[in-house]
């Protein structure tokens, strides 16, 4: 049996604890309390310790699950945004609002570069029909009135000019295609700006009533006479072509080759 004041063992027999010296207390049978009434402490102690520690390991669990939880709203919250921000930016660019191509600028300039080239090419064949036109005389969208020097057409004998024209062929070669300087008329007599005047006419095919002119141009070999004189009109003519018209009228004017 055990001592009821401090726990210790006490021989069965003994009136008083050898350690504490307290009286040994018994029952009817004569059997110690102490024991039992620790026993009894004990058993009834234990429940609330276990109830204790388990509420402290379902708090935690809790604790633990309500953290989990955050977390997974947070990245899940995160996925969602970087999600939604990739279809926005997928739809710009479906749309045309955003481009992300690089190709685009080169292939942009490259065409830019194939226009320009094109036009050059288209110029250049321009020129160079004008210029073909001017030799053979086979055009059928310029030409001009009569020449406006009556003056000069009466005077002239009805023979061929004695004027001889430059390079054999023509007296202004480039009257049809560009505009001409007034330098360039410099040092031309009146017969000389009276034939480059016509010229411009007759690289269209026009045909003169002067029998002069008409002798002169028939013995060039880009001179092909196709219209009479009286279907011609200004429309005909281009405006690089009135341009130098114009010029030679006012250098004639200018030198009193006409009035």
């Amino acid at each position: 049996m055990f001592c009821s004041k401090c726990g210790k063992q006490v021989r069965d027999g003994m009136n008083y604890c050898t350690n504490c010296g307290e009286p040994v207390k018994k029952d009817e049978g004569g059997v110690n309390l102490k024991k039992d009434d620790d026993k009894v402490s004990s058993a009834a102690t234990l429940p609330h310790g276990n109830v204790s520690g388990k509420s402290n390991t379902e708090g935690n669990k809790a604790k633990k699950t309500k953290k989990n939880k955050g977390v997974k709203i947070v990245f899940i919250t995160i996925a969602g945004i970087i999600i939604a921000l990739l279809l926005i930016l997928f739809a710009l660019v479906q749309t045309g609002i955003i481009s992300i191509s690089i190709d685009d600028s080169t292939n942009q300039e490259s065409v830019l570069d194939k226009k320009s080239k094109s036009s050059k090419r288209e110029k250049e064949k321009e020129i160079r029909a004008k210029e073909k036109e001017s030799e053979e005389g086979d055009v059928t969208t310029e030409t001009q009135t009569e020449p406006v020097s009556t003056e000069a057409q009466t005077v002239q004998p009805a023979t061929m000019p004695s004027t001889v024209a430059i390079n054999n062929e023509f007296i202004l070669p480039d009257s049809s295609v560009r505009v001409l300087d007034k330098s360039e008329l410099v040092g031309f007599s009146a017969e000389q700006c009276r034939l480059a005047r016509n010229e411009i006419y007759a690289k269209h095919g026009r045909m003169f009533d002067d029998a002069g002119l008409q002798n002169y141009f028939n013995s060039r070999s880009w001179y092909h006479g196709t219209i009479p004189a009286k279907q011609f009109n200004d429309n005909m003519l281009s405006d690089i072509e009135i341009q130098n018209r114009n010029l030679i009228i006012a250098f004639e004017k200018e030198m009193g080759y006409t009035k």
